[in-house]
């Protein structure tokens, strides 16, 4: 696919998230989930230089930043129309998680952009603003702890983590508001974050899975009794909780490409949050 066709498809897909519409499938690479270090260190590679300068003012690369710039506006009003004085209401938690989801995809269409503007022999200010700001790892500013649980390496892993936000971020922000459920996004993601960086120190990494499974681990806890829908068939939540609990627990330390410390560094996190919840340390119900 050109690269042109390429920016655009990026761009249609961050506009379907933000606006509600379902998740598209776009062909486009961008960084690692947080469950997926970036191997070898350094950047992503990249594609740039005066003739990538050049090429940025074509089409495609318009339609790219188009695309970006609107993420972004409608991500920036989703997440912070929740915050504002009495905009609550009973979709409140709905449009945080919508938010969240756009500022993934709006963050995934900058890593995009940015190695679209590219070369192997010279990244773009962009990509590496985006490499050093939005990538995690022991000794990097403290801030991407967080701002690294948006960034993803590629579309296959980006959607997966939507499609979970869009799975349990409904019920969770349910029981704990729209607040609520983005605090739990962001604290969840610094913690799996932080033990990625513990075990694998300088070994970096970048993603949602963190956050994902803190939410996971949230409303398993809240609901163990409920189904969850599996390729297998509905499962017990209890079950498939324990299950993937075990799983991310035996995997710890592997050199398998997936930081499973930030897989249970995030549930860890969720399950804290549940129990302070169920204590009444925090607002909510579970």
């Amino acid at each position: 696919m050109s690269r042109g066709g390429r920016a655009r498809l990026v761009a249609d897909f961050i506009s379907r998230v933000v606006s509600g519409d379902g998740m598209a499938t776009a062909s486009a690479r961008g960084p690692s989930i947080l469950a997926s270090p970036l191997k070898g260190g350094g950047t992503r590679g990249g594609r740039g230089g005066e003739g990538a300068a050049a090429r940025a003012r074509g089409p495609g690369a318009a339609a790219a930043r188009d695309g970006w710039g609107r993420a972004v506006g409608q991500a920036r009003g989703l997440l912070s129309a929740p915050w504002r004085p009495g905009a609550g209401g009973p979709d409140a938690p709905q449009r945080a998680v919508r938010g969240l989801m756009g500022a993934n995809a709006a963050v995934f269409g900058a890593w995009a952009l940015a190695e679209s503007q590219s070369t192997a022999w010279t990244p773009s200010p962009l990509l590496r603003f985006l490499s050093r700001h939005f990538v995690t790892s022991d000794g990097r500013p403290p801030w991407c702890l967080a701002t690294s649980a948006f960034s993803h390496r590629d579309a296959l892993h980006l959607g997966v983590n939507l499609l979970a936000l869009w799975s349990f971020g409904p019920s969770v922000g349910a029981r704990l508001g729209a607040r609520g459920t983005v605090a739990l996004y962001l604290a969840c993601g610094v913690a799996g974050s932080a033990l990625h960086n513990w075990e694998n120190g300088r070994r970096p990494g970048l993603g949602a899975s963190g956050a994902v499974f803190g939410f996971l681990a949230f409303e398993v806890l809240s609901n163990p009794h409920g189904r969850i829908l599996t390729l297998l068939g509905p499962v017990p939540a209890w079950g498939y909780g324990l299950a993937i609990a075990l799983l991310e627990l035996s995997r710890r330390g592997r050199l398998d490409g997936v930081s499973h410390s930030a897989h249970v560094g995030g549930g860890a996190a969720g399950a804290a949050a549940w129990a302070a919840v169920r204590a009444g340390l925090l607002r909510g119900r579970c």
